[in-house]
Formats: structure tokens, C-alpha cells, sequence
């Protein structure tokens, strides 16, 4: 508990002066309202990249996606960061649908999905008959 603190005659509490400081210095920096879309990468942990299996099998791992924001500056001036913006409607198309590959949500060979509020999205693919 902190302890009360005389300033002219006034006795404040230094919680209440922190507080106060605290809330000054950060109002308006939440910046993650109205994002819009930069950019769309690869999952950097989960992408679902180089997976392997036979023909007509499923992947094991979905095909994910991150839809970013630009670099939001950082506090005072700081190097920044990218956010994830919710709500994006991303295009997952198999490159070559000849070969008979599938997204197992709605079994065509192209499927739009809507990012999440991290900005991911994502979908699981099942392999054709032919290579390609």
C-alpha cells in the first residue's frame, strides 16, 4: 500500500499520482482501431509450408496466413511492429487444379476464409490424383 504524500498542503496518494501519470502518458496510444491490411505473409511459426503425402491424402498441417498492418510506430518514437487486422477476406487457391487437389472445408480448388483477430487464417488441403 503506498503511502500518502504532503505537496503544498495537499495530501495525495502516490498510487492515485501514478495512476493519473500512467493514464496521461498512454491515453490514445491504442493504435489496433481501424487497421487496414498491408500485407499478407506466411505464418512464421505454423505456415504449414513443405508438408509431404501421397496422392488423394489430406495434409496433416493447415496452409496459414497472417494478414498484417503497417509498422505502427512505437512508444516514443520507437522501431514499431506490424498488427494483425481482423476481418480480411483472404484467397486460398490451389496453383494447379488439374491435378485434383481439394480444400477439405468446401472440396473446390479455390476457398476465401476471413482472418481471425490476430489476422490469421487459414485452411487444410487434401492432395489430388496427379502430381503438379
Amino acid at each position: 500500500m503506498s503511502r500518502p504524500i504532503k505537496v503544498g498542503g495537499t495530501c495525495f496518494s502516490l498510487m492515485l499520482f501514478l495512476s493519473l501519470s500512467a493514464f496521461l502518458v498512454f491515453s490514445g496510444c491504442d493504435q489496433s482501431k481501424d487497421l487496414r491490411p498491408e500485407r499478407v505473409v506466411p505464418d512464421e511459426y505454423a505456415s504449414g509450408d513443405a508438408q509431404t503425402a501421397l496422392h488423394e491424402e489430406e495434409l496433416k498441417e493447415p496452409f496459414r496466413v497472417v494478414v498484417e498492418s503497417p509498422v505502427i510506430k512505437g512508444f516514443l518514437g520507437g522501431k514499431g511492429n506490424r498488427k494483425g487486422v481482423k476481418g480480411v477476406k483472404v484467397r486460398f487457391k490451389v496453383v494447379n487444379p488439374d491435378t485434383g487437389a481439394v480444400f477439405l472445408e468446401n472440396s473446390a480448388s479455390e476457398i476465401i476464409k476471413e482472418s481471425d483477430a490476430g489476422g490469421s487464417a487459414s485452411t487444410r488441403l487434401k492432395l489430388g490424383r496427379w502430381c503438379g
